[in-house]
């Protein structure tokens, strides 16, 4: 199956704090080796974020590109105050006039999410997701504050105030870090009862380095459980972004997410200081493993786009071993998600850290949909 998929830089992620009000121990800004958060200022200035949306209108021009999204990171983006947002909102307006279309999105824990903010980010159309991982007794082992104190509580009021807006219905979601220790469909169907109609369930950031400390199978055995819960519900307002970013690939198109299929990674950071990085999660391979050298007072997109690691990220599949590139499981997978494919001696030359539990989802993706069109074709 073949598709047609160019690599300019569409989709830009703004750092917008370096700090964060929680202390996930799997996450990957933090606690799984990279430092550089250390060293840079706690929160984006105007001065950088201006620059940031110059260098990025001038390449959208000179790439020709149309439409751009803009993702408000972290950290945690809601320890920006309002007011910076909305002089953001202002300035983006004022730079990207006639030049690009635009929007924003944001990823968020959610502890600061109240009704203010609830209107805010609606009324200024910026669409967000609430990471969280389960009922309290599996999220408050792992999403904990600074003092080791469970966050769920605080998640689970933002998403009964979202929730109980009938208005807002299937406009937000929850992002969940899959652990095959416990059941997704138990915690798939807590958030169905609290109302949620999106969800995204990520593959856990391991890699050759630091592999998951599960047999392959288990990961599989959570996602075909999950699968076979939410495909036979068969309700099109129940969307999980993972399973149709697979049956995308099963029928040749591009999956839509960074993490799977044969594509170019071609995300840009802009960091809280301004410093331009490839994908952020990246940075789970070694401290510093991220920084290129480049910033928005001094470099253009172009001049960041052509560093070598980027380069790498850009043509990732070249460097595959022919197994992967000889697997029927290529064209939806492409090798797997490029910071669980590698390994301090060759980096990216390899498959990903899941590839068993990858094959194995696929396969029983593949069958369930072939089972139902041979059906459907025979009536």
């Amino acid at each position: 199956m073949s598709r047609i998929c160019d690599d300019l830089t569409r989709l830009f992620i703004f750092k917008v704090a370096s700090n964060c009000n929680l202390n996930c121990s799997y996450c990957y800004m933090y606690n799984l080796g990279d430092q550089s958060y250390k060293r840079r200022p706690p929160l984006m200035s105007k001065k950088t974020a201006s620059e940031a949306m110059l260098r990025i209108r001038d390449y959208s021009e000179q790439s020709q590109i149309k439409k751009i999204v803009i993702t408000l990171h972290g950290g945690e983006p809601l320890l920006q105050k309002r007011h910076w947002y909305r002089w953001l909102i202002k300035e983006a307006s004022d730079v990207f006039s006639n030049v690009v279309e635009y929007e924003f999105a944001m990823q968020t824990n959610a502890l600061l999410l109240d009704d203010e903010w609830i209107d805010f980010l609606f009324g200024n159309e910026i669409s967000f997701g609430i990471s969280v991982d389960g009922p309290s007794y599996i999220n408050d082992k792992f999403r904990v504050d600074h003092k080791g104190r469970g966050s769920y509580r605080s998640v689970e009021d933002a998403i009964l105030r979202l929730s109980s807006r009938s208005n807002l219905s299937g406009k937000w979601g929850v992002l969940i870090v899959s652990n095959p220790i416990y059941r997704s469909v138990e915690i798939f169907e807590h958030f169905l009862n609290l109302g949620v109609k999106k969800f995204d369930f990520l593959l856990p950031d391991y890699n050759h380095d630091n592999p998951p400390p599960w047999p392959s199978e288990k990961l599989a055995e959570y996602y075909i459980e999950l699968f076979d819960r939410w495909y036979n519900m068969n309700d099109p307002e129940i969307v999980i972004r993972f399973f149709h970013a697979v049956m995308n690939g099963i029928f040749g198109r591009p999956s839509g997410i960074d993490a799977l299929g044969p594509q170019p990674i071609s995300e840009l950071v802009i960091e809280t200081d301004g410093e331009i990085e490839p994908l952020d999660v990246l940075r789970i391979s070694r401290d510093g493993f991220n920084n290129i050298g480049c910033n928005v007072f001094d470099h253009s997109i172009a001049c960041a786009r052509a560093k070598p690691l980027m380069q790498k990220c850009l043509q990732n599949q070249k460097v595959l071993p022919r197994r992967c590139l000889d697997c029927h499981a290529f064209s939806i997978c492409g090798g797997g998600y490029l910071p669980h494919r590698y390994r301090s001696s060759s980096e990216f030359g390899n498959e990903s850290v899941h590839c068993n539990s990858l094959i194995a989802i696929y396969e029983h993706i593949f069958s369930r949909m072939d089972d139902d069109l041979r059906r459907a074709s025979a009536k």
